[in-house]
């Protein structure tokens, strides 16, 4: 499990800051008369796209901090599908556990 999804953060970040890009156009087109809508699509995309960033950020947050030793002693003695994992799928368990 990716924490921190690149490619599915840019492509929120682009589809929030579309409509703002096409209202641009639209109200440039149309001479000025609706160019107050532009700082209000603005605003709108970059609460959107810092919304998504907080969860994106917490589930990092979450991933870097990962398990305690003792929920790592919990997984030991009472998973035996932990115990046959190699040392790297151990972490990367370890890492989806602390994301969930």
């Amino acid at each position: 499990m990716d924490s921190f999804p690149r490619g599915r953060l840019l492509g929120h970040v682009c589809l929030a800051f579309a409509p703002s890009l096409i209202l641009s156009v639209l109200a440039i087109q149309r001479g000025g008369e609706a160019l107050w809508l532009i700082p209000v699509c603005m605003l709108a995309s970059l609460v959107y796209s810092l919304l998504l960033l907080r969860k994106l950020l917490a589930r990092r947050t979450a991933a870097l901090a990962g398990l305690t030793q003792a929920d790592r002693e919990i997984l030991r003695r009472l998973v035996s599908f932990y115990r046959q994992l190699s040392p790297e799928q151990k972490e990367r368990f370890e890492t989806d556990i602390a994301i969930f």
